[in-house]
């Protein structure tokens, strides 16, 4: 293979939004040689995840994250915003905008779009990552996960 032999584990974190999952386990998976230590491949992908009852929740309470992203995308650290100041923050619309792998809305679309990072990936596990500013919300989205998605 043109990267050389893979035979551990490894675990592609998607959640920084800093590349392309699909092509990384696509990489792994032709890389892949079995060994006494892992006989097959063995992916695991984290994800940022941000789940409510409605997308527009949703995309409300991912706010400050996104604001947070676009600061860190331009080197700057931006501390996490309450989702109202950064509704209000000068660089909202842009941080809207920018491209992002995150999983972000209702509970329904956000359970769809785990289910085909797994299938797209050949993911044997998915890690979840939730970013928001209140406590409540991150136990909320991970409620409603424990509840829809996981057996």
């Amino acid at each position: 293979p043109m990267y050389g032999s893979m035979t551990v584990p490894v675990v592609f974190s998607m959640h920084h939004d800093m590349g392309p999952t699909l092509q990384a386990a696509d990489l792994y998976r032709q890389s892949f040689e079995p060994s006494p230590a892992l006989a097959e491949p063995h992916l695991i992908v984290s994800a940022s995840v941000l789940a409510a009852d409605t997308d527009e929740e949703a995309q409300y309470q991912a706010g400050p994250a996104r604001i947070i992203e676009l600061g860190r995308r331009h080197g700057r650290s931006t501390p996490l915003l309450s989702p109202a100041d950064a509704a209000g923050h000068p660089d909202a619309a842009q941080a809207a905008s920018m491209p992002s792998n995150r999983i972000v809305g209702d509970i329904e679309s956000v359970v769809v779009s785990l289910e085909e990072l797994a299938a797209h990936t050949g993911a044997a596990e998915l890690m979840i990552a939730t970013v928001a500013h209140d406590l409540d919300v991150r136990l909320h989205c991970l409620d409603l996960l424990g509840r829809d998605w996981i057996d």
